[in-house]
C-alpha cells in the first residue's frame, strides 16, 4: 500500500513537472519578448520612490489579450527585483487586482469600449497608492505625485497596447503605420530606460538605445529616427547626471544620422558620430563626453552585423512609398489637361459654327426682295417701259410691289382682281407680271420652308457641340473626383487589414459627403471573411459605421465595395391612377439611389395623355435615372434632357420634371422643377410648399428650371404630386393635401393612397386628368 502510495506521488510529482515543462516550451519567441520586456518595464523605478506607470499599462495591454500566467509570474518578478519595498507592494497589488477583475470580467471587457481596460488599470495603480499616501501622511506633494503616475499610466496604455498588437503580428505582416512604428520605439526606450536604471548598466543602455536609432536611420530615415532618438534621449538621460544634454544629443545626433540614409549603414553611423562628439564637447565640455567613442563604434559594429535583408524588409514595413500615389497624380494631371484640350476645342468649334450660322442667317436674312427682283428679270428686262418704270418712277413701283407682297402674304397668291388700280394703269404687261410673280412666290415659300429646316438642323447641329461639351465637363469632374486619393487613410486602412492577415492591393477612399471605400485583389482566405474582417478593419480607421455595398468574389480574391451608413433611410411608396378615358398614364414616377449617399425622386408628366403622354415622360424618368447613376450633376441633366426632347422629330415632345435629390448623410433635399406643379413638405413644426413657375423640358432652347433647396429631419414626409392632384386638392383658399398630412401616422404607402383617393372624390370617382402621387419618409438610421 505504501509503495503504491509513493508510486502515486512520484508519478503527481512527474506530471506536474512534465506539464510545466510543457507549459514554458508552448511559449514561442513572440511571447518570450513579450516577457522580457514585460519584466523590464515592470521593474522600472526612477528615484527610489516613483513607482513607474508603464509596467501596469503593458501588463493590461498584454492580459487583456492573452490570460497567460507567465504575464502575472514574470510583471511579479520584476517589481520584487527592483529593491524597493514600497514601489513592490503598491505594483504588486495593483498587478494581481488587474488579474482578477479580467479574469472573472474576461467575457465582459472582450465586448468593452476602448476605455474601459486602461481604466481598470490605473483604478489599481491608484486604489494602492492611496494607502501610501495615507501612510505617508497624505501630504500634497505624494497625492500629486499619484494622480501624474496614474495619469502616465492611463495614456501610455494605447501606446503599449498597438506596440503588443505589432510584436505578435510581426510575422505576417507587410504594412506597419508610423504610429504603430513609433510605438515600438517607444516601448523599446522604456526597455532601455529599465536597463540605465539597473547599476552598473547604463553604457550598455547608451549602446542599445544608438544600434537601434542607427538601424532606423538606415531603414526609415529622420522622419522616424528623430522622435526615436528624443525618446531614447530622455530614457537614458534620466539613469544620467545630464538628462537635458542627453535629450538634445541624441535627438540632433538621430536627426543628422536619419538624414544621411541614402549613405548606408557606413553613412548613419559617422553621421551620429560627428553630431554627437561636436554636441558632448559643446554642452558638456568639462566631462568626457555623454556619448563615447566606444559606444557608437559597437553599436555601428552590431549594425554591421544586421542582415541587409532584415533592414530591408523592416525598411519596407515602416516606409510607405509615394510611388503609386505619384503615378495616380500623374495620371490624374494627364487626363484633366487632355479632356480639358478636348472640352476647349469642342467649345471653339460650336463658336465658330454659331458664327457662321449667324452670318448665314444675316445673309439670309433677306427681304421678299427677290421674288421681285426674279419677276422684273423675267418680265420687265423686255418691256420697253423698263426704265420708266424701275428708274424715273421708281418710288411708285416699289409701293406698288409692297401692296402686291402684302396680298401675297393674305391669300397666297394675286388675282387679277386683287391687282391694285394704279398697277394696272402703270404697267402694259401687268397679267403676265402677275402671273410670273405667282409663280416665284410658290417658289420662294418652298425654298424658304427648306431654308428652315436647314437651318433648324444646323442650330441643332450647334447644340450637340454644347451637350458633347458638357459631357466632357462632367467627365472631368467626375475622373478628377474618382481619381483623388487620401494616402494616409489608405495606407491606414492597408495596415489595419495587415494585422488581421489580409492583404488588399489596392485600396481606394473616396470622401464627399462620406465615405466610400473600394478594394481590389482582396485575400480573404477560404472563409470569406470580407464582409466581417474588413469592414471592422475600414470603420476602426474611418471611426465610423461602415456598411458593405458590394463583393465580387472568384478563387478566394475579391473586390469589395463599402460605405459609410448613412444619417437617415427612407420608405418611398407611390400611387397612381390613369384618366379614366385613356388606355394609360401620362405620368411616370422613379427613386433611385444615385452614389455618395444620395437617392433620386422623379416624377414627369407628359403632354396629354395616353400611350404618347406616357412616352414623353418615361423617357424623361429614364434618361434621368441613367443620367444621374452615371454621376452627371443636376444641372446637367436637365439641359441634356431638354436638348434630347428638342431634337425629337416630333416637335409637339415636351414633358414636365419635378426632380428631387435627397442627400441622407445631411438631410440636404435639391429641388429641380421644370414645369412642375408645387410640392409639399410635411413636419412636425408645420407645412413648406415648393413653388415653381418655369416651362416644361423640350419646349423651348436654353430651359432655366426653378431651383430650391429644403432641409428635412427625422419624422418628416416630402410630397410630389402631378397637375391632376393639384387642380383637385391645392386652391387659392385651403390645401387638402395638407389637411389629409396632418396629424397622419400611418405608412408613407397609406398617405398616397388617402391623397389619391381624396382627389378622386372631388371629382366623384372620375379620375378628369392623370392622377399620381410620390410619397417620401424620412427616419433616423440607427
Amino acid at each position: 500500500m505504501k509503495n503504491e502510495l509513493n508510486t502515486n506521488l512520484n508519478t503527481g510529482n512527474l506530471m506536474k513537472k512534465i506539464q510545466l515543462s510543457d507549459f514554458f516550451l508552448r511559449l514561442n519567441k513572440f511571447e518570450l519578448a513579450e516577457n522580457v520586456l514585460l519584466f523590464l518595464l515592470s521593474r522600472i523605478c526612477y528615484m527610489g520612490y516613483l513607482a513607474s506607470p508603464f509596467g501596469i499599462s503593458y501588463f493590461a495591454a498584454l492580459f487583456q489579450k492573452r490570460r497567460r500566467p507567465t504575464y502575472v509570474l514574470f510583471s511579479l518578478l520584476g517589481a520584487i527585483s527592483s529593491g524597493y519595498a514600497v514601489f513592490s507592494f503598491k505594483y504588486c497589488g495593483a498587478i494581481l487586482i488587474v488579474t482578477t477583475i479580467f479574469t472573472i470580467f474576461s467575457k465582459e471587457l472582450s465586448r468593452a469600449k476602448k476605455l474601459i481596460p486602461p481604466a481598470i488599470s490605473t483604478g489599481a495603480l491608484f486604489l494602492n497608492g492611496v494607502i501610501y499616501v495615507i501612510a505617508e501622511g497624505m501630504f500634497a506633494y505624494d497625492a500629486l505625485l499619484l494622480l501624474a503616475e496614474c495619469g502616465a499610466s492611463f495614456i501610455s496604455y494605447f501606446a503599449l497596447r498597438q506596440a503588443s498588437v505589432s510584436i505578435r503580428t510581426l510575422k505576417r505582416r507587410k504594412i506597419f503605420e508610423t504610429s504603430e512604428t513609433l510605438s515600438l520605439v517607444f516601448l523599446f526606450s522604456l526597455a532601455v530606460l529599465s536597463v540605465a536604471l539597473s547599476e552598473n548598466m547604463l553604457p550598455v543602455a547608451h549602446i542599445l538605445a544608438i544600434t537601434v536609432i542607427l538601424a532606423l536611420s538606415a531603414t526609415c530615415g529622420f522622419s522616424v529616427s528623430c522622435p526615436a532618438g528624443i525618446l531614447f534621449g530622455l530614457a537614458v538621460g534620466l539613469a544620467g547626471a545630464t538628462p537635458t544634454q542627453t535629450v538634445c544629443i541624441y535627438s540632433l545626433s538621430s536627426l543628422a544620422s536619419g538624414l544621411a540614409k541614402r549613405y548606408g549603414k557606413i553613412g548613419v553611423t559617422l553621421s551620429f558620430a560627428l553630431t554627437s562628439f561636436a554636441l558632448s564637447l559643446l554642452l558638456s565640455p568639462d566631462s568626457n563626453g555623454i556619448i563615447t567613442v566606444s559606444y557608437v563604434a559597437l553599436s555601428g559594429l552590431i549594425l554591421a552585423f544586421i542582415p541587409d535583408s532584415f533592414l530591408s524588409a523592416f525598411g519596407a514595413l515602416t516606409i510607405k512609398t509615394r510611388k503609386e500615389t505619384a503615378a495616380v497624380e500623374r495620371i490624374r494631371d494627364a487626363v484633366d489637361e487632355k479632356i480639358g484640350e478636348t472640352i476647349e476645342s469642342i467649345d471653339s468649334v460650336s463658336k465658330v459654327f454659331r458664327d457662321v450660322l449667324e452670318s448665314f442667317l444675316e445673309q439670309k436674312g433677306e427681304s421678299h426682295g427677290v421674288i421681285f427682283d426674279n419677276t422684273s428679270a423675267a418680265v420687265c428686262e423686255k418691256c420697253t417701259l423698263c426704265k420708266f418704270c424701275w428708274s424715273k418712277n421708281r418710288q411708285d413701283t416699289l409701293s406698288c410691289m409692297d401692296s402686291l407682297y402684302k396680298i401675297l402674304e393674305h391669300k397666297n397668291s394675286v388675282a387679277k382682281a386683287d391687282v391694285p388700280p394704279e398697277f394696272s394703269n402703270m404697267c402694259i404687261r401687268s397679267d403676265v407680271f402677275i402671273s410670273e410673280l405667282n409663280k416665284n412666290y410658290e417658289a420662294y415659300k418652298i425654298t424658304r420652308m427648306w431654308a428652315g429646316r436647314v437651318l433648324e438642323s444646323k442650330r441643332l447641329v450647334a447644340e450637340q457641340f454644347n451637350n458633347i461639351s458638357m459631357i466632357l465637363r462632367n467627365l472631368r469632374s467626375s475622373v478628377a473626383e474618382q481619381m483623388k486619393c487620401n494616402p494616409e487613410l489608405e495606407y491606414r486602412i492597408c495596415a489595419a487589414l495587415d494585422r488581421r492577415g489580409i492583404y488588399a492591393d489596392r485600396i481606394s477612399v473616396n470622401e464627399k459627403d462620406g465615405f466610400v471605400v473600394t478594394m481590389d485583389k482582396v485575400a480573404c482566405g477560404e472563409n470569406l471573411v470580407c464582409s466581417t474582417s474588413v469592414a471592422a478593419a475600414v470603420s476602426e480607421v474611418l471611426e465610423v459605421p461602415m456598411l458593405h455595398e458590394n463583393r465580387e468574389c472568384s478563387d478566394n480574391i475579391c473586390h469589395l465595395k463599402f460605405s459609410q451608413q448613412t444619417r437617415f433611410k427612407t420608405e418611398i411608396a407611390t400611387a397612381s391612377v390613369p384618366r379614366s378615358s385613356s388606355v394609360g398614364s401620362g405620368d411616370s414616377a422613379l427613386y433611385f439611389p444615385c452614389g455618395n449617399g444620395k437617392i433620386a425622386l422623379i416624377l414627369s408628366d407628359g403632354m396629354g395623355s395616353g400611350e404618347k403622354a406616357h412616352f414623353q415622360s418615361s423617357i424623361t424618368t429614364h434618361l434621368a435615372k441613367n443620367l444621374l447613376t452615371a454621376g452627371f450633376d443636376k444641372d446637367t441633366c436637365v439641359k441634356l434632357i431638354n436638348n434630347i426632347l428638342m431634337m425629337n422629330a416630333d416637335r409637339d415632345t415636351f414633358a414636365t420634371i419635378d426632380l428631387c435629390i435627397l442627400n441622407l448623410y445631411t438631410g440636404a433635399m435639391e429641388f429641380v422643377k421644370t414645369g412642375a406643379v408645387n410640392s409639399y413638405i410635411k413636419t412636425d413644426d408645420g407645412e413648406e410648399t415648393i413653388y415653381a413657375s418655369s416651362l416644361p423640358a423640350g419646349l423651348v432652347e436654353g430651359i432655366e428650371p426653378d431651383l430650391d433647396m429644403r432641409y428635412m429631419k427625422s419624422g418628416d414626409f416630402l410630397i410630389m404630386v402631378s397637375d391632376g392632384i393639384t387642380d383637385a386638392l391645392d386652391s387659392t383658399d385651403t390645401n387638402e393635401i395638407f389637411e389629409i398630412a396632418k396629424d397622419f401616422k400611418g405608412t408613407p404607402k397609406e398617405l398616397a393612397d388617402s391623397i389619391l383617393n381624396r382627389a378622386l372624390a372631388v371629382s366623384k370617382g372620375i379620375a378628369l386628368d392623370d392622377l399620381t402621387v410620390l410619397v417620401c419618409a424620412v427616419s433616423e438610421n440607427m
